[in-house]
C-alpha cells in the first residue's frame, strides 16, 4: 500500500468515527446561573430534569442542593447550600455561604417547573428582590460545550491536512532524488 492509499484509508476511518459520534446521544449542556446585584453568585446545574434525594425536598416549599461543587459568591468558591422555593413560598432561591458571610433569601418568580423531587430549569432572565429590598437579576443560560462528534470531525480534518502535506512533501522529495 502506498502512502496515498494509507492516508485516504485513515481519513475515511476518522470521518466514519465522527459520523458515529454525531449519531450517539449526547448529554444536554449544563445551565449557568449568574446572579448580579449587591452580591454576585454563580453556579452551574445539569440541564434537564434533576433528581433530588428525598431528604433534600422540603414538603410544600421547594428543595435544597447541599455542597454544590461550583458555587462562587463574590468571586470566592463556596460549598454550603442552595435552596429553591416554589411560588407558594415567595419563589426564587436562597444561597448560603458561611465562608463569605452571604446569607440571602431572594424572592421572585418560581425558577423551576415540575415537582420538587425532579425539577427542571429553563433559561431566562429573572428580577429578584432581597429581604433587605436590594434588587438582583438572575440569568439562567445554556453553557456552550463542544459536541464529541464535532471534535472528532475536527481531528479528522486536521489529520487529513497533515497527512496530505506529508504525502506531497514525501513525493516531492522522492521526485527530486530520482531527478538527480
Amino acid at each position: 500500500m502506498n502512502y496515498i492509499t494509507k492516508g485516504l484509508l485513515l481519513v475515511f476511518c476518522l470521518i466514519f468515527l465522527g459520523a458515529a459520534g454525531a449519531s450517539a446521544d449526547s448529554l444536554p449542556a449544563p445551565l449557568s446561573f449568574v446572579l448580579t446585584g449587591p452580591v454576585t453568585v454563580s453556579f452551574e446545574l445539569p440541564a434537564g430534569e434533576l433528581t433530588i434525594p428525598a431528604p433534600h425536598v422540603d414538603m410544600g416549599f421547594g428543595f435544597v442542593i447541599n455542597n454544590p461543587s461550583n458555587l462562587v459568591i463574590n468571586g470566592a468558591p463556596s460549598a454550603d447550600f442552595l435552596a429553591f422555593y416554589n411560588g407558594a413560598f415567595d419563589g426564587a432561591f436562597w444561597a448560603f455561604s458561611s465562608g463569605s458571610t452571604f446569607d440571602a433569601a431572594l424572592s421572585g418568580p418560581q425558577l423551576y417547573s415540575g415537582p420538587e423531587n425532579t425539577p427542571t430549569f429553563s433559561p431566562g432572565t429573572f428580577s429578584l428582590l432581597g429581604l433587605d429590598g436590594a434588587k438582583y437579576t438572575l440569568t439562567i443560560s445554556t453553557v456552550s460545550t463542544p459536541e464529541p462528534s464535532a471534535l472528532l470531525l475536527l481531528t479528522a480534518g486536521l489529520s487529513a491536512m497533515l497527512l496530505t502535506g506529508f504525502v506531497f512533501s514525501h513525493s516531492r522529495r522522492r521526485s527530486l532524488i530520482t531527478a538527480s
